[in-house]
């Protein structure tokens, strides 16, 4: 099909001419890079009415905005975002096809990691995987990942035979950023400061867009409305447009502010939500801007005043209290490591925002088991929250200083320690820390032989969060109560308990609190006789406790897959699991956990016929006053049994042996 133009001797115009010829025309006319002539759309409409046997395909980074448009946006092509087979995925065929042209000898192979990086990084993006693949005869994959990632202008290319505007990835952004108007310029450049996408909300108060806006931006190709309704900029579109942004620092500055005030907002307007029934509603809002949240955590602790970060990072550690704990404390490790550098010791005395953090790090670190500081550093904390009158940060410092007392096992100390705790959290009527400090104080309890304390310090912490409709501290009480029911003997209760408040965390994404319940549910299952499902939830609970590196958990599961392996007939399993155990609780200097993988070393023992080493070893341990109730219940039967193997001369040699030994020793033999 062809038409000549007459502009000499015909007496139509060349419009009418076109229309004319196309009128009884049964074909398919393709239009390219539509988007540079996009004001001439109507040509297009006259077109199609003129000539209903006609069909029009048009390509362009920015919809016609016709009545009989179909639209299909063309996606990137999918790439691997996980550890699956990447040879099976378009983007990375296509790599490795223009990688080879490139260079015959190219072997993706010993680079498929970072092969997988280059096409995560450019988002599948077909020009850009291209040019990308073109510098493998001069560089590693892992050096073409680095440049991309550092640099925009990498990605270009010198073949003559490539048009100007695809000759770079820049030239392809340049373009559409070109063809938009100044209003709208200025609006995705500050779109850019956003992490992980946003919502329309959002793009008001930060960037000042309406949702006519966003539907623009969205018809040139520049905004994607994801299906959750949220919205995000290609990663490549949103380095380009943050480096427009950047070349205003006065304008980044203030939008950057905007940004983080906009999250510090949301947080104290999920505040409550977060430490009542509708946690599982604020939890899915918050995560969803999570990253957004950490790039405002940045921003907040390095360009805003003492009286922004303080209640900012409050509310951060609200939420990680329930979510992610591990990530939490090593977030507020991180601001307290950066408030505190440059400054002197008296300086940080005096600096509130740098106090909040690293009492945060102690508060939260609590619940995995890290970040524990000494005695004379949280008693410094407390005395500068005083000072500072920091009333919060005071109870916790306190709080602190009684859980760190307690993983020493210093049980005299951490008594009063936390009383002191609860009683200021009374004076302040702050529900979460009376709860809180009662479940520290009924453990206190429980250690040192006292159930009947412990269970009534447990329910009034129960009642506590349960009036307030606190989710997650309900679970962590009850799962208390389900200690309770242990030290009963009523393990059917225990273990409902158990997989009860398993339940509560899984749905709050609480790993810590998974692999604490799966630890006791195992425990409880193997006190059942069900030793399948105390290796199933063992094995569970160390795999949550590796995830967050939580030292007190891993030593315990893999005691309890120690048990259950005995249980099953598997002596060697039990044998080295418990050995483990015994080696991570040492070094840590969990004593009652030293104690527990000894019982079970004396059980291997048994098992394997020492029965003497045995009855030496379990005497021991089983008469060892830190010997916490529930692990004597579970080995004294085994003891009665050697003890009654054996005659009586060698039971009372046994019996004496073990008079003689110390902890010490006892785990350094058991270790050889």
């Amino acid at each position: 099909m062809r038409l000549t133009i007459d502009t000499h001797t015909s007496d139509l115009a060349p419009k009418d001419q076109l229309l004319d010829f196309l009128t009884n025309q049964s074909a398919l006319m393709v239009m390219d890079n539509f988007e540079q002539v996009v004001e001439g759309a109507g040509l297009v409409a006259e077109v199609l009415g003129q000539a209903p046997k006609l069909r029009v395909l048009v390509t362009s980074r920015r919809r016609l905005g016709l009545q009989g448009e179909w639209t299909y946006e063309v996606p990137s092509l999918p790439y691997p975002t996980n550890g699956e087979d990447a040879s099976t995925y378009p983007a990375v065929r296509l790599f490795v096809e223009r990688a080879r042209q490139a260079d015959p000898t190219f072997e993706p192979t010993p680079e498929w990691v970072d092969v997988r990086r280059i096409c995560h990084l450019v988002q599948g993006l077909p020009l850009a995987i291209e040019l990308a693949a073109a510098w493998t005869p001069v560089l590693a994959c892992k050096e073409i990942a680095d440049e991309i990632e550092a640099n925009l202008d990498f990605l270009t290319t010198t073949l003559q035979d490539v048009p100007a505007r695809h000759r770079s990835a820049r030239a392809v952004f340049d373009w559409s950023w070109n063809l938009l108007p100044p209003r709208l310029r200025d609006i995705y450049r500050q779109l850019s400061v956003f992490r992980g996408g946003f919502d329309r909300r959002a793009a008001s108060d930060v960037a000042g867009a309406t949702v006519s806006d966003l539907a623009e931006l969205s018809s040139r190709s520049l905004v994607h409305r994801e299906g959750t309704g949220r919205f995000s900029l290609h990663q490549m579109l949103q380095q380009f447009a943050a480096m427009q942004l950047q070349s205003d620092r006065v304008v980044e500055k203030e939008v950057m502010t905007r940004h983080a005030r906009y999250f510090a907002r949301l947080l104290e307007e999920n505040r409550e939500r977060l430490a009542g029934p509708e946690v599982l509603n604020a939890l899915p809002l918050l995560m969803a801007d999570m990253d957004n949240i950490r790039a405002a955590t940045e921003w907040v602790t390095a360009h805003l005043p003492e009286a922004e970060t303080v209640p900012f990072l409050r509310n951060l550690s609200r939420l990680f209290r329930v979510h992610h704990s591990h990530e939490g404390a090593d977030t507020f490790a991180e601001i307290s490591e950066t408030l505190a550098s440059g400054k002197t010791k008296d300086e940080l005395a005096h600096d509130a925002a740098y106090l909040t953090a690293t009492v945060q790090m102690s508060f939260i670190g609590s619940f995995t088991d890290r970040y524990a500081m000494s005695e004379e550093r949280m008693l410094e904390l407390r005395d500068a929250a005083r000072r500072l009158g920091l009333r919060e940060e005071e109870v916790l410092s306190i709080y602190g200083l009684g859980v760190s007392q307690v993983f020493r096992e210093e049980w005299e100390s951490a008594r009063p320690t936390l009383e002191s705790a609860v009683a200021l959290a009374r004076d302040l009527e702050d529900d979460i820390m009376i709860g809180a400090g009662l479940l520290w104080l009924g453990w206190v309890n429980l250690e040192n032989g006292d159930p009947a304390t412990a269970e009534a310090q447990f329910a009034e912490s129960l009642d506590t969060f349960r009036n307030r409709g606190d989710i997650w501290g309900t679970a962590y009480a009850l799962s208390k109560m389900a200690l309770i029911a242990d030290a009963k003997r009523d393990y059917t209760t225990a273990l409902q308990h158990h997989l009860e408040c398993f339940d509560t965390f899984s749905k709050l994404g609480d790993i810590g609190g998974q692999g604490y319940t799966l630890s006791r549910a195992s425990m409880s299952s193997y006190a059942l006789g069900d030793y399948g499902a105390a290796m199933r939830y063992g094995e569970e609970s160390l795999d949550r406790f590796e995830q967050v590196g939580h030292r007190w958990g891993l030593s315990g599961a893999l005691g309890r897959i120690g048990y259950a392996a005995l249980g099953l007939g598997d002596v060697a399993t039990a044998r080295s699991r418990f050995k483990a155990g015994l080696e991570r609780a040492s070094e840590a200097g969990y004593t009652n956990l030293v104690l527990f993988a000894v019982i079970g070393l004396g059980s291997v023992l048994a098992a394997e016929g020492s029965v003497d080493e045995a009855a030496e070893i379990l005497t021991f341990a089983l008469n060892h006053p830190a010997t916490p109730a529930i692990y004597r219940d579970i080995g004294q039967p085994l003891l009665d049994d050697v003890l009654s193997s054996l005659p009586e001369s060698r039971r009372a040699a046994a019996q004496q042996r073990a008079t003689d030994l110390d902890l010490d020793d006892a785990t350094t033999r058991l270790l050889e």
